[in-house]
């Protein structure tokens, strides 16, 4: 009989009340809105080159259109407790999570942004997020949940104390994979 490993990405920090992804931390409002709860609606592709579309996300007032011409990468979509995000990254093994959960092939799990003051694909934003590192974890702390209406109230505390924008509810709902 084999033995079974199970993997959990944890971020070290200071929250303190252990509640899970998509269980209305910090930014969420006390909504009951679960990633895990959430479907997606589209079509998919894994493809080099393809897009991935989803039903859901604004992709962010025009967003589009500041990173149009980019290629090496893909602009992912995201619904954040009825706020939407778009960014752009290049790490190959976020967006090919992406498009697994936008297609419904892979569970949510929390995306996991390092935030950087500045407009970059998302025009109702004036904050980003950086292209890389990022990732997908099972379990992030508290701090750093939130709406990314929260990191733009006080983005210099987003920046440069928590460090990181993790936000449990977000839910994939658009991927334009430009690889």
């Amino acid at each position: 009989m084999g033995a079974a490993a199970v993997v959990i990405t944890v971020l070290l920090g200071c929250g303190d009340d252990g509640e899970q992804p998509g269980g209305g931390g910090q930014g969420a409002g006390g909504a009951s809105s679960s990633a895990s709860t959430s479907t997606s609606q589209g079509s998919t592709t894994s493809s080099t080159g393809s897009t991935t579309t989803g039903q859901g996300g604004a992709g962010g007032a025009g967003g589009g259109e500041l990173c149009a011409d980019r290629e090496g990468g893909a602009l992912i979509d995201f619904d954040i407790v009825g706020e939407s995000l778009r960014v752009w990254t290049t790490d190959d093994a976020f967006i090919d999570e992406a498009i697994s959960q936008l297609g419904g092939m892979t569970p949510p799990r929390v995306a996991v942004f390092v935030p950087a003051a500045g407009v970059d694909c998302d025009a109702q934003w004036s904050w980003h997020t950086e292209p890389t590192p990022v990732s997908f974890a099972d379990l992030t702390i508290e701090l750093c949940d939130g709406r990314p209406s929260d990191v733009e109230g006080d983005i210099d505390y987003w920046v440069n104390t928590v460090g990181q924008y993790c936000p449990w509810s977000a839910v994939v709902s658009a991927v334009d994979d430009r690889r």
